[in-house]
């Protein structure tokens, strides 16, 4: 007998939510719930749009993963090449058997975007768009042992069904534990342990069912894996066939703040601040440099750094590294570095976080984003290296807005102090190794760092 997932109709596809989504940018990313159906003469396919944004050739590589099999055992040229031409959409489709599902991994470099979306196709030809399937990067995957949350799971006799799906990023079997309370706040599920092979998509079919949960609305549920992992879930109304996504949460802890209000200082946090323009960079003035003294190399378990920066232009050459923030503990670079964030323009057109702090030396920690930034538009600067959650956060915005967001984990337990100082750096200077270049015309402004014990 066939599962929820597997009995979508043409009018389920007519009826999906169509939703527009901003493309993912790549590196690795992997694409979940890769279905190809045939019932009653439509086809309903996954569809992932592969796009190179460059100006020249380039590249990816993709990998189809069986659902409930180990990513990682693979043969050593494991894998399918596509090279595109300049602007050119690559439509990747046809992936798995019928009934079958599978989650695709795709390696590609950083002008290619990547969407992913269902399809319903009939017997002459026409097709109708579905709803947006998640794409699963560094910048949205839940970090090992922290929770994650799913609401509104629903499960009502010919009305809805519930799929739960699980994919596990790591290269190892993961081990997860569930929650799931009613919408009083009964808890209906205590910790059921669930595992995931390696590099693996998992799904539940009827998943509220399975648990004896028959006629239920607005199941909220907690997830907590030790691996790297995304939750995600899938409602379907077996009459009208709407299917929904619902995936992972947002949560209070976003650090946005409303219009006109200023965070105040975290309790018991080492305080530095520059409020005001303190910085624009002029021939012979390129780069800024600010000591924090700090007797008797105190310990900390976060850094929150924010401050404002002004584009004022590209300079040559614009694809080159331009120095937003480098924050160093003690005097030396080396295994020292806690956040070092550039912005690289034209021809590249990304941002970079580098961190090596408490890394063996010549080792080095690398995470980027792809983004234009635009002269003459202020830039609002989060940044949260945060042991006691084991997550460190980037994000850059315009007017209260994310624009960019990267994710890392720390690469240090403790965050100690050495040499009873730390520093940050703004801009780089003229004729700087890296390749690095000035950034005449920009300004910075209102820095906040904050050391928490």
């Amino acid at each position: 007998m066939k599962t929820p997932l597997t009995q979508v109709s043409l009018l389920a596809m007519a009826l999906l939510l169509i939703v527009t989504a901003a493309p993912v940018l790549a590196g690795t990313v992997y694409v979940p719930l890769v279905i190809d159906q045939e019932k009653d003469g439509n086809l309903i396919q996954t569809e992932i749009l592969i796009t190179n944004n460059s100006e020249d050739f380039s590249s990816f590589t993709y990998y189809v993963i069986p659902s409930f099999t180990d990513g990682t055992d693979r043969p050593e040229d494991a894998g399918t090449s596509v090279s595109l031409q300049p602007h050119t959409t690559f439509v990747l489709k046809d992936l798995v058997l019928p009934d079958a599902s599978a989650m695709v991994e795709i390696d590609a470099e950083l002008e290619i975007a990547i969407t992913s979306r269902l399809v319903s196709t009939n017997s002459e030809g026409e097709t109708t768009l579905g709803a947006e399937i998640p794409v699963v990067t560094s910048n949205n995957f839940i970090d090992p042992s922290a929770d994650s949350y799913l609401q509104g799971w629903s499960r009502l006799p010919q009305s809805e069904i519930t799929d739960f799906h699980l994919i596990n990023i790591g290269q190892e079997e993961a081990t997860c534990f569930a929650w799931l309370y009613s919408e009083s706040g009964t808890l209906l599920v205590n910790g059921v342990e669930f595992g995931a092979l390696p590099l693996s998509q998992r799904s539940i079919a009827d998943v509220l069912g399975l648990v004896g949960l028959t006629a239920v609305e607005n199941v909220s549920t907690i997830f907590n894996c030790n691996q790297p992992y995304y939750p995600y879930a899938t409602t379907l109304h077996p009459i009208t066939g709407e299917l929904i996504f619902i995936g992972p949460s947002g949560s209070g802890s976003s650090a946005l703040l409303p219009p006109g209000m200023t965070e105040p200082p975290i309790d018991g946090a080492m305080l530095f601040e520059l409020p005001g323009v303190f910085h624009r960079p002029t021939v012979g003035n390129e780069s800024r440099h600010f000591d924090i003294p700090m007797p008797g190399n105190p310990r900390f378990s976060r850094i929150v750094l924010d401050m404002d920066f002004t584009h004022g232009g590209w300079n040559v050459p614009s694809s080159d590294n331009h120095g937003i923030v480098w924050l160093n503990r003690g005097n030396v670079w080396r295994s020292n570095l806690f956040g070092y964030i550039n912005a690289f323009g034209p021809n590249r057109n990304e941002i970079k976080l580098s961190i090596n702090a408490g890394l063996a030396p010549g080792a080095i920690v690398t995470e980027t984003a792809g983004f234009v930034l635009q002269p003459g538009t202020t830039y609002h600067v989060n940044y949260d290296f945060n042991t006691a959650t084991n997550r460190i956060t980037l994000t850059l915005s315009v007017a209260g807005t994310p624009v960019v967001s990267l994710r890392e984990i720390p690469t240090v337990n403790n965050i100690n102090t050495v040499n009873e100082n730390w520093f940050v750096a703004f801009g780089h200077e003229s004729g700087a190794v890296g390749p690095e270049v000035p950034t005449y015309g920009w300004s910075y402004a209102n820095l906040r760092v904050q050391w928490v014990p």
